[in-house]
């Protein structure tokens, strides 16, 4: 009991001396974001669990606890698919293998992204699928940026098991969701633009890739400015004239490649 309680006073009040020489920018407790999206972070969880006498929930907590002063609470290049693993057997341990919280679907989607860095596509997919589950049930409908993102990664495993079909279907919600979470003028939108052109191009409907494409193309010109010089609308150009290509629409096809092919020597000659 006396050691339990000093190690509470040591976190309380010299969160630095756990983790002395090791990481000088850890922030301090009272500082360190909620990695759980929660009212309670694993800190507060570790102290409740504590006024009850099951040692592994007391266990789990407290490598939680360890995790999220360590991490800051997000997902780090260093963590291992079996650490993430093991966060998520942990959180579950804690609060429920059912349980519908926010950093359990941060854990899964890190794990998911975790495959997906690997190319597992299928394994990526599967804990995509969880994560979107849990924040649908958590938000309902309402816009969070946590679910757009979710719906888009899930998209992109879709894509990658050339599931087309599944995949537009999570990029347009996405895409509605992005534009009510302001990001109709911003890059992202202008990615998930292009995102829907290419599966639409994927599935054969060339008019409505078509379509998206011009529509990326229009809103980077608003964003760079018409008359600026940039690789990605030169991109865009090209991705619009292989289009008009496959449609037949030679010409056009011709002339938007000339400007395309024009704005790439400028970069070179001003590099």
């Amino acid at each position: 009991m006396i050691n339990f309680l000093l190690l509470v006073l040591i976190i309380f009040c010299k969160p630095n001396i756990l983790y002395a020489g090791k990481n000088p920018h850890i922030p301090e407790r009272d500082k360190l974001p909620d990695p759980s999206g929660d009212e309670e972070c694993s800190f507060h969880a570790f102290l409740k669990s504590q006024l009850c006498q099951d040692a592994d929930k007391r266990k789990t907590a407290l490598e939680l606890l360890k995790h999220d002063f360590l991490a800051t609470g997000r997902h780090q290049e260093e963590d291992t698919i079996n650490k993430l693993l093991n966060r998520l057997s942990n959180l579950q341990a804690l609060h429920g293998e059912n349980a519908t919280r926010a950093d359990i679907a941060k854990c899964l989607e890190d794990i998911g992204n975790a495959h997906a860095a690997n190319e597992e596509w299928q394994e990526s997919l599967e804990f995509r699928q969880r994560s979107l589950k849990i924040l649908k049930k958590l938000y309902g409908v309402v816009p969070k940026a946590e679910t757009e993102r979710v719906l888009q990664d899930v998209g992109v495993s879709l894509h990658h098991l050339n599931k087309f079909t599944q995949s537009l279907e999570h990029f347009q919600e996405a895409f509605k969701m992005g534009q009510k979470l302001h990001y109709s003028g911003s890059t992202s939108a202008v990615a998930q633009l292009e995102q829907l052109g290419d599966t639409f191009e994927k599935l054969g409907r060339h008019e409505e890739a078509l379509e998206y494409k011009k529509k990326a193309f229009q809103l980077e010109e608003k964003i760079y400015g018409s008359d600026v010089t940039h690789i990605s609308i030169a991109q865009s150009l090209e991705n619009i004239g292989m289009l008009l290509d496959k449609l037949g629409r030679y010409e056009e096809a011709l002339e938007v490649k000339r400007k395309a092919l024009e704005m790439r020597k400028k970069i070179h000659d001003d590099a």
